[in-house]
């Protein structure tokens, strides 16, 4: 039993709320700070022209088929949603991370006929 041991303590939720560590309006703590380095394969697109006797055949000369891709990978050892999720927008408040989503991975095909 420490020196503490029976002593009531009263809790103040709505100040911890508001104004205090659970509240992330009120400024940054120590403890939800963390470093948030990171490094983003953002964009790729891989294109291949092909230039086959047969498109001729049907009123082209060549077909570019197009593979892309974007947002695919992130490495970082930031524990959140992501390190470019953001609250307020485009803005200096980075890391604010409340009801925001992490930026969306696409992947795409394209075929363009040349005439």
């Amino acid at each position: 039993m420490g020196p503490g041991a029976g002593t009531e303590v009263t809790l103040n939720w709505q100040t911890w709320f508001i104004g205090g560590a659970g509240s992330m309006f009120s400024g940054n703590f120590a403890p939800y700070v963390e470093e948030a380095g990171y490094v983003k394969l953002r964009d790729v697109s891989l294109s291949y022209t092909w230039e086959a006797g047969w498109l001729s055949n049907i009123g082209f000369r060549a077909l570019d088929i197009t593979a892309w891709g974007r947002n695919l990978v992130t490495w970082t050892g930031y524990t959140g949603i992501d390190p470019e999720s953001n609250l307020t927008g485009q803005s200096t408040g980075r890391g604010w991370e409340y009801k925001n989503h992490p930026q969306t991975r696409t992947l795409g095909l394209a075929l363009t006929f040349r005439r």
